[in-house]
């Protein structure tokens, strides 16, 4: 959940498009698994979705219960 927390914090964009939030979580996680992202072949990105990185329903679930309990997280009205 912390991941999720500081994606939604430091990207705006994360709180209104899951994709987006998957992404930059995926992307944190495989940092601090010691992977280079810009570097990483795909085939080594689906290993990694089946075996390591959370799932994107936990991820999404998560978003949604951040929200409920911290309004400042939720997209910002236009």
């Amino acid at each position: 959940m912390h991941r999720v927390a500081e994606a939604l914090l430091n990207y705006p964009g994360t709180r209104d498009n899951d994709r987006m939030l998957c992404a930059m979580v995926w992307r944190d996680e495989l940092i601090a698994d010691g992977r280079d992202v810009n570097e990483m072949y795909a085939p080594d990105f689906f290993l990694a979705y089946l075996y390591t990185l959370t799932d994107a329903a936990t991820i999404t679930r998560c978003k949604r219960q951040l929200q409920l309990t911290n309004p400042e997280l939720k997209k910002e009205p236009k």
